[in-house]
């Protein structure tokens, strides 16, 4: 059987994919967007700084940030 890589590396390929697909995506949003969903992205976002400060729970905030952008 052929090796494909560690656990690790193969997470690390993954979090590489996605942070270079999350980058553009969020690039696009930018540049795409309309009042109302720049509202509604930078609302995402200080909802999940916010709790991030706060060492609270992001899971809820971050996917309605990644939502905001798509």
């Amino acid at each position: 059987a052929a090796d494909i890589g560690s656990k690790d590396s193969i997470a690390l390929n993954v979090l590489e994919v996605r942070l270079a697909i999350e980058i553009e995506s969020a690039g696009l949003a930018a540049i795409r967007r309309n009042a109302a969903q720049e509202a509604a992205i930078q609302e995402a976002f200080f909802e999940f700084e916010r709790l991030l400060l706060n060492s609270e729970p992001t899971g809820p905030a971050d996917l309605a940030f990644h939502r905001a952008i798509a």
